[in-house]
């Protein structure tokens, strides 16, 4: 099986160059920030528009190629193909030099440069040769090359490639790119997902490939590499290496999820451990291409048994991050995943979620929104007196924006390590509260619950308007997790929950049944509560 691949934005990704480099060319002003497809709409109907829309590619594609990126699980992809031993080819419509470029940088020079700079060639990098990458002067041209280098797969972003007259029959097609052309539909697959590709064509990773991956990463073989079970996101493995054994982490497709996990957790690991935060997750290192950080680790067990100590340990935790939250280097953390840092904010996140699952055909799953969700919701936003806030940086605290004893281990001393820090930054306290309590994976009784919700209080007791927050906020925070339950009915994340747990796709119906039900007992809690949270001590209340 030969596989054939394009090359500009399709392996090189140039979505943030273009809107870097534009500026640079005083084609735009210095503050201008969108899409690639949106600065190219905005030249091209300006005074000289395609002719600095030329320029423009010229110099990202020349001059500036060294700011343009891999896109992401190509790597990975690459990697499996050459382990597999089936040959690689890349053929790329170049010209010699860029359209208006006075320096006659020479593009396809630029580009082997670039493929070198990211290790494609040599058997000890991802197995290209030079003699594998192909220059066409025209699309008719490339399209011959392809047919004559026999690829049975094509990989490209231009649905044109495939439209011309000469393109081989034989040649499966694989459109890069986000949706279906009009004018062309005979894709064997349509995505812009490497990880979907790499799927589609060699089915999911085995943990011999992974091995494999993390071998090329640390640069020496790997002795044993163990897939471990119960993750619901990211995949982990049990790594042994020279010796030293690690948690190996194998982050989320970032085109179904465009969050940095691998980029936060790393920076999170190093911060809570250059400020001498003990028992948390040590990061070691990372490799942004292939998706993977690797960390120290740790031999502990599942949290079972939540007693006194466990929420003393967990209130410890939370008064340390209180305590960095005004440290200097805190202000290069970004917010927290889903942030809530206004009364606005929870309600967009609510509505956004809500309309999302609405537009899902699933019968079961529109009665539960409409008969029981949605009058909550209107219930807790219209029949409380819910004073619109925005939170200051000085009442908000640091945190893991996923914290409980789901992502902790117990060490064989009873102390518990803390671990997960993806969606890591700052936050508003009382959403740390509330998720902790509402997270459907803690099985903690009521009066260890009212201990978290008092010691917490005291921990920011600072802010003045904490408590009013909680009460008002405490059911919001209930309906969004009932919301975040039923990320099984949306496709993405279906797709990232069945690749890490490594699903086949006929349990879907099942796991939405079992999550659906979950949901609705959190809106039946809801109501017998009276929306009110009944962990605060009642003088409090």
């Amino acid at each position: 099986m030969r596989i054939g691949l394009d090359f500009d934005n399709t392996l090189a990704c140039y979505h943030h160059v273009f809107a870097e480099v534009a500026p640079l060319l005083g084609l735009v002003e210095s503050n201008w920030t969108g899409s690639k497809t949106e600065l190219r709409e905005q030249l091209r109907v300006s005074k000289g528009g395609e002719k600095n829309w030329q320029l423009l590619q010229g110099q990202v594609y020349g001059k500036y190629i060294n700011r343009a990126k891999l896109f992401v699980g190509a790597a990975n992809f690459l990697l499996r193909l050459k382990q597999r031993g089936w040959p690689v080819v890349i053929v790329s419509h170049k010209t010699e030099f860029g359209h208006y470029d006075l320096h006659k940088i020479p593009l396809r020079q630029a580009a082997l440069d670039w493929m070198e700079g990211k290790n494609f060639f040599g058997c000890s990098n991802l197995g290209l040769s030079k003699k594998d990458v192909h220059f066409a002067d025209t699309r008719s041209e490339k399209v011959k090359i392809i047919a004559a280098l026999g690829c049975d797969v094509f990989v490209d972003d231009l649905w044109e490639v495939f439209a011309e007259p000469e393109f081989p029959a034989q040649t499966q097609q694989i459109l890069f790119g986000d949706a279906i052309e009009l004018k062309q539909q005979n894709y064997h697959l349509v995505s812009e997902s490497w990880r979907e590709i790499s799927h589609y064509l060699l089915q999911s990773e085995t943990e011999s490939e992974v091995k494999y991956w993390a071998s090329y990463a640390l640069s020496s073989e790997v002795d044993t590499c163990q897939k471990i079970s119960g993750r619901g996101n990211s995949q982990i493995y049990h790594l042994i290496h020279e010796g030293s054994e690690y948690a190996l982490k194998y982050y989320p497709d970032q085109k179904n999820d465009s969050r940095d996990r691998l980029g936060t957790e790393a920076k999170t690991a190093k911060f809570l451990a250059d400020h001498g935060v003990p028992n948390v997750l040590i990061g070691e290192d990372q490799n942004e291409d292939l998706c993977l950080g690797w960390y120290r680790w740790i031999p502990g067990k599942s949290v079972t048994k939540i007693d006194e100590s466990a929420i003393a340990q967990a209130v410890h935790f939370v008064t340390q991050l209180k305590r960095l939250s005004k440290k200097p280097q805190a202000e290069s953390l970004p917010l927290a995943a889903e942030a809530c840092l206004s009364h606005q904010d929870l309600k967009n996140q609510l509505e956004l979620r809500v309309e999302r699952l609405r537009k899902i055909n699933n019968k079961g799953l529109e009665k539960f929104l409409q008969k029981e969700w949605l009058p909550l919701y209107q219930q807790s936003v219209l029949e409380q007196s819910i004073v619109p806030y925005t939170i200051p940086r000085n009442f908000q605290t640091l945190s893991p924006s996923d914290f409980g004893f789901h992502n902790a281990l117990e060490l064989p001393n009873e102390e518990l390590v803390w671990l997960d820090f993806e969606y890591f930054g700052w936050d508003d306290p009382v959403k740390l509260i509330c998720d902790f309590l509402w997270h459907p994976g803690m099985e903690i009784n009521d009066e260890l619950k009212e201990k978290w919700i008092t010691d917490c209080c005291k921990i920011f007791g600072d802010d003045p308007n904490l408590l009013s927050r909680l009460k008002t906020d405490w059911p919001l925070y209930g309906l969004r997790w009932s919301l975040i339950l039923l990320n099984e009915f949306l496709p993405k994340q279906w797709e990232n929950r069945r690749q890490a747990k490594q699903w086949d796709s006929e349990v879907q119906t099942e796991k939405q049944l079992i999550q659906l039900q979950k949901a609705k007992s959190i809106c039946q809690f809801l109501q017998q509560s009276q929306l009110e949270c009944p962990y605060l001590m009642k003088s409090s209340r």
